[in-house]
């Protein structure tokens, strides 16, 4: 489980690719709860 080990974050890193253990931030899911707490941005409170 080092930088040859293509199964890890580690190994993603070390040969510059992506998947599962090393997401791309553009394919990050966000959290619907996160947004449940933002107010809309033409609200006055």
């Amino acid at each position: 489980m080092g930088k040859g080990d293509k199964r890890t974050a580690k190994g993603k890193r070390f040969r510059k690719s992506y998947g599962n253990s090393r997401p791309k931030e553009e394919n990050i899911k966000e959290n619907p709860k996160d947004k449940k707490n933002e107010t809309p941005k033409g609200s006055k409170n």
